[in-house]
C-alpha cells in the first residue's frame, strides 16, 4: 500500500513539475532567446565593467585631492612657527618682546584656525562634489542594466523561457552595490 501511494505522488510530482520543462524544451528551439540574455549578459557587464572605471578614476582622483589637503606644508609651518615663538616666550624676560610675542601667537592661532577651517571646508565641498558624482554614475548603471534586464525576462517569458534577475555585488569605487544580470531557471509549457 506504502509502494502505491509513494508511486502515485511521484507521479503527480513528475507530471506537474517536470512535464513543463521536459515538454516545453521538445516543443520549440529556445536558442535564440537563450542567445539573447547571454548577450544581453554581456551587455550588463560591459556596463558594469566601465561604470566601475568610471568610480575608481573619480575614487583615484577625489583621494588626490584629499592628500594633497591633508599634508599642508601651509599649516604645518605655521604651527612649527607658533611653536618657536611660544619658546622665545617662554624664555624671554623683556616686556616689548613679550608683548610682540604674544601678538604673534595670537596672529598665528587666527592663521591656523582659518587655514584649518579653509581646508575643512574645502574637504566638506570636495566629498560631497564625490559623492555626488559617484552616486550618479551607480545610480545610472543600476536603471540602465535593471531596464535592461526587465525587458530581456519579458521577451523570454513570451518565447517560453522563464528567467529571472540574479544579483551580484559589484564595487564601485568605495561602495558596493548590488546589480541584476539574468539568470535562466526553467521553460513554460508551450
Amino acid at each position: 500500500m506504502k509502494k502505491i501511494v509513494s508511486l502515485i505522488v511521484m507521479m503527480m510530482v513528475y507530471f506537474s513539475f517536470g512535464t513543463s520543462v521536459v515538454g516545453a524544451s521538445d516543443d520549440g528551439d529556445y536558442q535564440e532567446v537563450l542567445e539573447e540574455i547571454e548577450k544581453t549578459n554581456q551587455e550588463i557587464d560591459k556596463k558594469v565593467k566601465e561604470a566601475v572605471e568610471k568610480a575608481d578614476e573619480l575614487n583615484r582622483k577625489f583621494l588626490a585631492v584629499v592628500r594633497g589637503l591633508e599634508e599642508g606644508k601651509e599649516i604645518q609651518n605655521l604651527k612649527k612657527d607658533k611653536e618657536e615663538a611660544e619658546k622665545e616666550l617662554k624664555l624671554s624676560s623683556d616686556e616689548k618682546k613679550v608683548s610682540k610675542l604674544k601678538d604673534k601667537v595670537s596672529q598665528l592661532d587666527a592663521k591656523i584656525t582659518k587655514k584649518l577651517k579653509e581646508r575643512s571646508d574645502k574637504l566638506e565641498k570636495i566629498t560631497a562634489e564625490y559623492n555626488e558624482e559617484l552616486d550618479d554614475i551607480i545610480h545610472k548603471v543600476y536603471e540602465e542594466t535593471l531596464e535592461m534586464s526587465q525587458e530581456m525576462i519579458e521577451e523570454a517569458k513570451e518565447e517560453g523561457v522563464m528567467a529571472e534577475c540574479s544579483w551580484k555585488h559589484v564595487r564601485f569605487a568605495d561602495r558596493w552595490v548590488w546589480i541584476d544580470p539574468i539568470r535562466v531557471v526553467g521553460f513554460y509549457k508551450g
